[in-house]
């Protein structure tokens, strides 16, 4: 069972080893299999004939293009998507691809190819040319060929009457694919046209490709808590801090340090008051100069380990709202102890006491130490750290340590539909609940394993197919562990899309026949 599961692993890697979008395809499956319409030229008496059907998971684009006789040159014959959905989406967006792949065999060497996307029409353009076209050639007869066309050889300034560019993309921007079709081209079309001939063009699938498909995305489990605490908790710190902290508040303290915290004391006042009132002020300012020595990590622009350099960034702008609200704490604290506002009450001190334990466990715990390790940051072995924390204890992991006898921690598991709260990033995400982070709770409570590699060394990795080969190598022999001490374990999946807050990261999905009896009882 390993031995399969591992064979099916590996063909899984290969088939998803580029950063594409399918557009189209014709196996049924949902979301590529759009409607298709034949048409061949309708003016001045074309006599091109052509036909459209789909057929053994293929488009199948048939016919013969002759002259229009009024035109004494070739005509043109074209399928197109006419899917209707006036309010929705009818193409993924491909503002990010650079490319768009057709796979197709023709039977014979036809040079007439094109292919065309969107309904744009060019400013002063043909009165009956709309759609960006690109010419192709569909390489040898007779064999399947990935014909790739660049976006920035579409052009939408062509001639109606042979289909040919008169300016293209390269000559001028105004005729490159805009952002609305990018966004959602709603028609694509093959054509044959401008050259007689016979035409026969099988037609597997169509895909963009070379497409950052991390654009816009939080692509992993890191990065969600690292933005999720910039916009929930350090923005407004970090900018109501940074200035104030400096140009404001820090004079100010000097002021008082410099004149005597306790010159403007009342006679009244015991030693006491005066001391803690220079204290106070000796805090403002350290915290807004220590404030000043984490500030400039926030442009750190390389790390030993690369994959540690958001997170420096992230604690840099944590340590910069620490020491900022610190010094508020201090701040609030001296306005307590000014001249006049006493005598205070046990409850008063005791309330004051508690406040200013706060504000020091605050300066110290999370101001002083994370300075103290961001100047230590490349000197930390950080692999060694994750491998130590991150492997998650829960039911399912503690079950299958004992079940395999490996501590397996190239993996985690969990139940479907079920968290895991010891999982590391349900432990970090104290603003969001587990049901949005937890590995299991994108799914049902289906009969499933949702497993996933755990300590591996690109941790923006979104698919399998990122991670490196000893990383693959690590997580198939767990992934090995784990299948066969499963007698029922039957199928590896291995699903693709957005998870749960717009995370994609590597995942499978372990089926068992018997899942109660052999997962329930076993783990």
């Amino acid at each position: 069972m390993a031995r399969v599961l591992s064979v099916f692993f590996a063909a899984s890697v290969h088939l998803c080893a580029a950063n594409e979008i399918l557009l189209a395809s014709f196996d049924g499956a949902k979301g590529s299999t759009h409607q298709w319409r034949q048409m061949n030229d309708p003016v001045m008496g074309g006599k091109s004939t052509g036909a459209f059907s789909v057929a053994d998971n293929k488009g199948i684009f048939t016919g013969e293009v002759v002259d229009v006789p009024f035109l004494h040159a070739p005509g043109f014959i074209k399928a197109s998507v006419v899917d209707m959905n006036p309010s929705g989406r009818i193409f993924p967006d491909i503002s990010t691809c650079k490319n768009i792949a057709l796979t197709v065999k023709s039977a014979n060497d036809y040079k007439g190819f094109r292919f065309s996307i969107g309904n744009a029409h060019a400013p002063g353009g043909k009165f009956h040319a709309y759609g960006y076209k690109s010419d192709f050639n569909a390489g040898p007869a007779g064999q399947v060929n990935t014909v790739t066309l660049p976006l920035t050889g579409f052009t939408d300034y062509w001639d109606d009457a042979t289909g040919a560019a008169i300016k293209t993309c390269q000559d001028d921007k105004i005729y490159c694919p805009d952002a609305k079709t990018l966004k959602d081209m709603r028609t694509m079309g093959v054509w044959a046209e401008g050259v007689a001939g016979t035409v026969h063009l099988e037609i597997l699938s169509i895909k963009a490709t070379e497409c950052d498909i991390r654009a816009g995305k939080k692509v992993s489990s890191i990065e969600l808590l690292y933005q999720m605490n910039w916009v929930m908790l350090h923005m407004i710190g970090f900018f109501a801090f940074l200035g104030p902290a400096v140009i404001i508040e820090l004079p100010v303290a000097l002021y008082e340090i410099i004149t005597g915290a306790g010159g403007l004391s009342s006679l009244d006042e015991g030693p006491f008051i005066k001391h803690y009132r220079l204290v106070l002020a000796v805090m403002r300012v350290l915290c807004a100069i220590l404030l000043l020595f984490a500030a400039p990590f926030l442009a750190t622009t390389k790390t030993r380990n690369p994959n540690t350099l958001a997170a420096l960034k992230w604690r840099a702008e944590f340590t910069v709202g620490e020491f900022g609200a610190t010094q508020m704490y201090f701040n609030a604290l001296s306005v307590f102890f000014q001249p006049g506002v006493g005598p205070y009450s046990w409850l008063d001190l005791g309330l004051l006491g508690l406040l200013s334990l706060e504000a020091f466990r605050i300066f110290c715990v999370h101001g002083v130490f994370w300075l103290v390790v961001m100047n230590r940051w490349d000197s930390i072995d950080w692999a060694g750290e994750m491998k130590r924390r991150v492997p998650a204890q829960g039911p399912v992991m503690q079950g299958l340590r004992t079940l395999t006898g490996d501590e397996l921690t190239h993996m985690h598991a969990v139940q479907a539909g079920v968290p895991d709260f010891s999982e590391w990033i349900v432990k970090a995400s104290k603003y969001l609940p587990a049901s949005l982070v937890a590995t299991g709770c994108k799914y049902d409570k289906f009969r499933l394993l949702v497993v996933k590699p755990d300590n591996y060394e690109n941790f923006r990795a979104m698919e399998f197919h990122e991670l490196s080969s000893d990383d693959l190598d690590n997580w198939n022999k767990d992934l090995s562990r784990v299948s066969s001490a499963f007698e029922s374990a039957d199928t590896v999946f291995f699903p693709y899309g957005l998870y749960k807050m717009d995370m994609m990261h590597p995942k499978a999905l372990l089926s068992l026949s018997k899942y109660q009896g052999d997962a329930r009882c076993r783990v």
